[in-house]
Order: C-alpha cells, then sequence, then structure tokens
C-alpha cells in the first residue's frame, strides 16, 4: 500500500482515525444544520427571498417539481447508502485475504482502517446531497414539513459517527469474514 507517513500513522491509530472521522461526519451535519436554518428563515418569511419564477406545467409549481425530486433522491439516498458502503469495503477482499494468510495483520489493519474511513465517508456525503436538495425545495416554496425528512437524512449521517469500539468492532467482523470466507 503506497501512502504517505501522516496516512499511515491516521490509519494506523484508531483512535486518531476516529477522531478524524467525527469531525468529518459532524462537519457534514453542521453543514446541513446551518443551511437548514436559512432555508427556516426564509421559507417562514424571516428573510426576504427573491426567487424568479420559472415556468412549469399547468397546475403545478416549481417548487412541486422540484420537491417530488428532492424526496424521491432522499428516498434513494437512504436504500443506497448502505449498499455502496458495503460494495465499497468488499471489493479489495482477496487481496486482504492473502495477506492475512502470510500474517500480514499490520498491513490488513491499515487497509481495513482506509476501507472504513472511505465508506464512511462516502455514506454520509450520499445523504448530505438530498438533504441539501430538500432545503432548496424547502426556499423555493415547498412544503415546511420538508424540515423533518431532512432531520430524518440527518438522523441517517449522524449514525455514522464513529467511536473507537465501533471500529475495532466492524475491523474484526471484517477481519473473521476475511478468515471464514478465505480459508
Amino acid at each position: 500500500m503506497n501512502t504517505s507517513g501522516s496516512n499511515q500513522q491516521l490509519l494506523g491509530d484508531p483512535k486518531q482515525l476516529v477522531r478524524t472521522l467525527q469531525i468529518i461526519v459532524a462537519a457534514l451535519c453542521m453543514g446541513v444544520l446551518t443551511f437548514a436554518g436559512v432555508a427556516t428563515a426564509i421559507s417562514l418569511g424571516v428573510i426576504e427571498k427573491d426567487v424568479p419564477q420559472a415556468a412549469a406545467p399547468e397546475g403545478e409549481s416549481p417548487a412541486d417539481i422540484i420537491t417530488i425530486a428532492a424526496l424521491a433522491m432522499a428516498a434513494m439516498s437512504l436504500v443506497a447508502h448502505p449498499i455502496v458502503g458495503s460494495i465499497i469495503t468488499k471489493t479489495p477482499r482477496s487481496d486482504l485475504q492473502q495477506r492475512l494468510r502470510d500474517g500480514d495483520e499490520e498491513s490488513v489493519d491499515r487497509q481495513l482502517a482506509g476501507l472504513f474511513q472511505t465508506s464512511t465517508i462516502i455514506r454520509c456525503a450520499i445523504l448530505e446531497g438530498p438533504a441539501f436538495f430538500l432545503l432548496i425545495a424547502l426556499i423555493l416554496g415547498g412544503p415546511i414539513w420538508l424540515l423533518a425528512v431532512v432531520a430524518v437524512l440527518l438522523i441517517a449521517i449522524a449514525i455514522h459517527l464513529p467511536t473507537e469500539a465501533s471500529f475495532e468492532g466492524w475491523r474484526q467482523r471484517q477481519k473473521e469474514d476475511l478468515k471464514i470466507s478465505g480459508f
């Protein structure tokens, strides 16, 4: 694995890895929460909005169309994020199995840490995009209950906030799976 020294330190030190991921996941949540405050203020009329009205099919407003698209995107992201995360962690299995057979536990641990980090960030990002899209729909005149859907997405992101115990448990499960399927 060709990584820099600081990246190797990060991936080799569970405390530092978890702390970095906690900061990233919290920052993703804070971005959505901050924009939710702005979107809510605009939606409730606390802040004036000057949004040009676009043409829409008869009987529908642009906000209705955007709301439907944002809700569809949110639903798809809630279904897709665990699948994509799982695919990421399962991709390099044969290489990891060979390293385990060769007794290279340290290298396996580093690569698993990198996979955990990548998977966590991608899972959260898949959820973050639709949250912003829903807030844009709210600004454009969508219903206030869109905030409830944004809250569901925020909870789904926050669930991925790792702890050292959750990371170590995940890593041990991955190693057991590799041993079972590789021998």
